[in-house]
């Protein structure tokens, strides 16, 4: 007997048993996905209409009903999450079982060998990055600049704090940027292998440079504008016009686009002209140790001497190319560096299970790291400015590193497989990541006046973040957007 199935946009998947009988057919994954279709259109919901509740008094909409947009919103989310699998069970004569799963939701085809452990860190790691910008208006130690509010780093400040998001923020900080680029530099070498460095560079420049080239100069100018709003210079002239003064403007989160296709050219590049070295630069940790020192060294060696180098907390260089934490670039590209000669090599003997499995401890190293960075101007005080730098730079390096290192290991035990929820937050991460600053600086805007406690504003603002960016990508990927996002 043989089974197939095939569909116009797919691959036919075709399963041979060994014998005709004992086959068993069922739609496991419409039963299973209906109850993530239900958590996500109970959320979007409840999230639309606050958001929607919040805006009445800020725009005048005539003879439209508001709660339209609401409930399409939920529709949106309900086809984004929803994601059907039709799976066949079947046994042999000795009576060992095989299962074909046929997936029919929005990944676009099936078979495509993926590293679903890493794939799901980076999802998540995104999720820590709405995260991190929802909590920024909360923060006891948030202040906003408003006579030069491009360049304030909390955007949008309410007079409410809570003092558990200055956990949140300060520890992702020291590094969840460097997380992200050694993941995106994992997948490089073998991508370059596949494609060659033409295609490769075109790729990254289609999904990197175009969303950064449009979305900064159309989406930045609708994220800030409530920061412009909040500054002394609301009223006194064009918004966009002071918005694109002087040749240079904040694009938010998207400086990770250019950044990261920067980082791409200058290995191309290598490649191209170095084939020899490049050909050579590949790496494969062999055991734990090799790990932690490897990362533990690479950290210092970035992290410390770029401190002395003095570096305004954001450069703008040109147009939208601007950098957050300027001296922390070397400590990005040295990560980068790092994914991408684990990535040439063995990356999962490397980043086995056995090899992350201190991960419980190397969590407690990245916290006693972060504690050691954020209390030692208390706990130290009187020590001259370059004995400050050294110990801050120090904490900075090892909470890094073992915070890593813990993130890759629980990724490792605990998603060994996939999941419907994770494959679609997994599809629709990259726009998750791109569109989410401007509903979060919204959302925290339309809440400055509310008399709610700051916990509750920062989790309606997550909740209304993440909804609304995911189902604006999950729409825009059923069209032709889809080969960028």
């Amino acid at each position: 007997m043989r089974v197939s199935l095939s569909s116009s946009s797919h691959p036919s998947l075709i399963v041979v048993p060994a014998k005709a009988g004992n086959q068993e057919s069922y739609w496991t994954g419409t039963i299973l996905n209906l109850r993530i279709t239900l958590i996500g259109l109970l959320l979007s919901s409840l999230s639309a209409f606050v958001f929607i509740y919040l805006m009445k008094p800020h725009i005048v909409i005539t003879n439209f009903p508001l709660q339209w947009i609401s409930v399409r919103l939920s529709l949106l989310s309900c086809l984004a999450l929803f994601r059907p699998v039709y799976c066949v069970k079947l046994k042999d004569n000795g009576g060992r079982q095989t299962e074909a799963r046929w997936d029919f939701g929005w990944r676009g085809g099936v078979g495509l060998s993926r590293d679903v452990s890493i794939d799901y860190l980076r999802s998540l790691v995104t999720v820590s990055v709405v995260a991190h910008h929802a909590a920024l208006a909360y923060t006891t130690f948030s202040s906003f600049d408003a006579e030069h509010y491009r360049e304030s780093p909390m955007p949008v400040v309410d007079a409410v704090r809570f003092l558990p998001l200055d956990i949140l923020v300060s520890w992702n900080d020291l590094f969840f940027m460097a997380l992200m680029f050694f993941v995106s530099g994992l997948f490089v070498v073998p991508s370059i292998a596949r494609k060659g460095e033409g295609r490769f560079l075109a790729d990254r420049a289609k999904r990197l440079g175009v969303p950064f080239v449009v979305f900064s100069v159309v989406l930045s100018p609708i994220a800030l504008y409530p920061s412009w709003l909040l500054s002394t210079s609301a009223g006194h002239g064009d918004y966009l016009a002071s918005f694109f003064a002087g040749g240079t403007w904040n694009a938010g989160p998207l400086w990770f686009l250019w950044v990261l296709l920067a980082f791409c050219v200058i290995v191309v590049v290598a490649f191209r002209f170095l084939p020899a070295v490049m050909k050579g630069f590949s790496w494969t940790a062999g055991s734990t140790g090799a790990l932690v020192t490897v990362f533990s060294l690479a950290t210092l060696a970035t992290a410390v001497p770029l401190s002395f180098v003095g570096l305004p907390d954001v450069l703008l260089l040109a147009g939208p190319l601007g950098l957050p934490h300027p001296s922390r670039a070397l400590l990005y590209f040295v990560w980068f560096l790092m994914g991408l000669a684990l990535g040439a090599g063995d990356m999962k003997r490397s980043l086995s299970r056995e090899n992350l499995k201190l991960w419980p401890l190397w969590l407690a190293v990245g916290a006693l790291g972060y504690l050691a960075n954020a209390l030692s101007p208390a706990l130290l005080p009187g020590i001259s400015a370059t004995m400050t730098k050294i110990v801050l730079n120090t904490s900075l390096s090892f909470s890094c590193t073992f915070t890593i290192l813990a993130a890759l290991g629980i990724a490792r035990r605990f998603f060994a497989t996939s999941i419907a929820a994770g494959d679609n937050l997994s599809d629709n991460a990259y726009g998750i990541y791109v569109f989410h600053y401007m509903f979060v600086l919204w959302a925290q805007f339309l809440l400055l006046n509310q008399p709610i406690a700051a916990g509750v504003k920062f989790l309606v603002v997550l909740a209304f973040a993440l909804a609304a960016s995911w189902t604006l990508t999950a729409g825009l990927r059923k069209t032709q957007l889809r080969k960028i996002l």
